[in-house]
């Protein structure tokens, strides 16, 4: 994980169309060996990430993930497998 990840275990919950009244629920977040959030991430209360998957700058994930996966925009969706070898940044122009 890299700065400004933001991983939230508490989310609020209306009642009498009201959040204020709602109160709040708390879930936990899980992450698998071998994930890498990038800057500026967010995941919901309640996700699993699963292991080796790779989650882009600005991402929103708010579903579980499956395993050695690349993720990205808001909400989080699947782009692809990742690819063994090379580095991320040389496989930079394969996400856009």
């Amino acid at each position: 994980m890299v700065p400004y990840v933001t991983i939230s275990t508490l989310q609020h919950t209306f009642l009498n169309n009201s959040v204020a009244q709602g109160g709040s629920t708390a879930a936990p977040v899980l992450v698998g060996k071998g994930t890498w959030i990038a800057a500026h991430a967010a995941v919901k209360c309640g996700v699993t990430i699963a292991s080796g998957n790779l989650i882009a700058a600005n991402a929103f994930v708010t579903k579980d993930t499956d395993e050695n996966c690349v993720y990205g925009g808001v909400p989080a969706k699947k782009i692809g497998p990742v690819k063994q070898g090379g580095d991320v940044f040389h496989r930079r122009n394969e996400l856009s």
